[in-house]
């Protein structure tokens, strides 16, 4: 009986979870410029037009007929679900939404396997769901949440397999580490680690099962790179030479910026190391080190999508310091109120979020609505913009022609041709001046558009959204 009821506790976080995120609608995050140029190509896929991103032009290497610069698989699941729900930004949050409740059960599954008690299990699942950088992971149409749903499964299924010596599990392990990969390459950190750990273990028959899946995905991977290895390579480049820019220590500070936390999670980690050696840790060390790999692919990402990413991981930590915490009597109230406390302030900023949440969308439906009404027939756009009218304006004005600009360096002649060709700036020039994204002084503004909120992960409560004619 009171495992039924536990368990109906975890039914209702995940419901209310759901329901949060349907709330927080486009609004939380704004519509940001990542889930165009992500859905685009999975909706030409869909249409047998290839995989390209024609949002984009040719700011990366052919990028317009085939996208490169990231791994595929996200691509390939969002074009099926789409072509049963539409590719507009709200079907595609939903994918991201259902994998997030699925993202928790899988945790709750792990956090058993790993042999947590059943109430800590949902308080790591609570958690969870309280954090603002799990919930923007969950409700953006991106591949982050795709990946953290299939290493959880990799990991799962690996923990089976050791248990067991199974190696029907060590090959499904290996079949979800590879899907991970082939969605994102954050994850290939620790799907390696987990190949590492059977040979270390002198495990060669299941580390072999768990390699099969591995290699026959990346030779999967490289015949589809073969078909323009050219592009490939350029597209790569700009990739990693945009994560390459910073230093090792400036990567922490600037995680450290985004997410506090992440510096008492490190501080957890580097106690999980002293503990081991005086044999007190609280966790396994493959488990550790698979918490470790993780922190370290989140700080070398330096993205704030990464961070949202590596929180299940984090909390999974933490409840395991509070298992072994929890032996010690003296330490059951404090901790109970900590957890109380950090709950209730956790509450106290999903409240502040949903008073904005209608702001937010009345501010981005007039600027959709005004952008509309205002470009003239047949202008020619390049978008730059927090939040990205993009897909709207896509629909409601498809005698336009869009153009993104993309996160990462692109070719600046293809940049000096856009900008040759295109008729108005959406966004704030100033903020493609240090990459040499636009060159050439601020042009002069046609319109502008206030933009109150605090949902953005930069320090902002109100800024403008411009719209500029070039000059030409």
């Amino acid at each position: 009986m009171q495992r039924m009821w536990w368990l109906f506790i975890l039914a209702v976080i995940c419901l209310s979870f759901l329901s949060l995120l349907y709330y927080y609608s486009d609004a939380f995050l704004p519509c940001w410029p990542d889930e165009a140029i992500f859905i685009q190509p999975a909706q030409n896929f869909a249409q047998g037009k290839g995989m390209g991103t024609p949002a984009l032009d040719d700011l990366l290497p052919n990028i317009d007929k085939r996208t490169y610069w990231q791994p595929p698989l996200y691509f390939l699941t969002l074009s099926v679900w789409g072509e049963i729900f539409g590719f507009d930004i709200l079907s595609a949050r939903w994918f991201s939404r259902l994998l997030g409740v699925l993202g928790l059960l899988l945790l709750f599954l792990l956090l058993r396997q790993w042999g947590l008690p059943l109430g800590l299990s949902i308080l790591c699942v609570f958690l969870t769901t309280v954090d603002l950088d799990y919930q923007r992971n969950a409700n953006v149409a991106r591949m982050d949440m795709l990946n953290l749903v299939l290493l959880l499964a990799s990991i799962l299924t690996f923990t089976d397999g050791m248990k067991r010596q199974n190696d029907l599990a060590f090959l499904i392990s290996g079949i979800f580490g590879t899907l991970s990969v082939l969605t994102h390459l954050i994850s290939a950190p620790v799907v390696f680690f987990l190949f590492m750990i059977l040979l270390v273990r002198r495990l060669k028959k299941q580390a072999l099962w768990f390699l099969l899946p591995l290699l026959l995905g990346l030779l999967g991977w490289l015949i589809y790179a073969l078909q323009d290895w050219e592009s490939f390579i350029g597209q790569m480049a700009l990739q990693f030479q945009r994560k390459s820019e910073r230093g090792f220590l400036e990567r922490f500070l600037l995680v450290f910026s985004m997410k506090r936390l992440m510096i008492v999670w490190l501080v957890m980690l580097l106690a999980t190391a002293i503990a081991f050696k005086f044999r007190r840790s609280p966790m396994m060390v493959w488990q550790a080190f698979i918490i470790g790999f993780s922190y370290l692919s989140t700080v070398f990402g330096q993205e704030m999508w990464y961070i949202g990413w590596f929180v299940p991981f984090g909390y999974l930590m933490t409840v395991f310091w509070l298992n072994a915490s929890l032996r010690i009597p003296t330490m059951r109230i404090v901790l109970l109120v900590a957890v109380l406390l950090w709950s209730v302030n956790r509450f106290a900023i999903i409240w502040k979020v949903l008073q904005e949440i209608p702001i937010a969308k009345s501010d981005t439906s007039l600027l959709i609505k005004d952008l509309s009404q205002l470009l003239p027939p047949k202008s020619t756009v390049i978008v730059y913009s927090i939040p990205d009218p993009y897909l709207p304006l896509s629909q409601n004005r498809p005698d336009l022609k869009l153009f993104q600009l993309s996160p990462t360096p692109m070719q600046f002649e293809a940049l000096q041709r856009l900008k040759r060709k295109a008729d108005f700036f959406l966004g704030l020039w100033e903020l493609g001046e240090p990459s040499g994204v636009l060159s050439g002084a601020p042009q002069p503004q046609f319109r502008s558009w206030t933009i109150r909120s605090t949902l953005s992960p930069f320090p902002l409560r109100i800024w403008l959204v411009p719209l500029s004619k070039i000059q030409h």
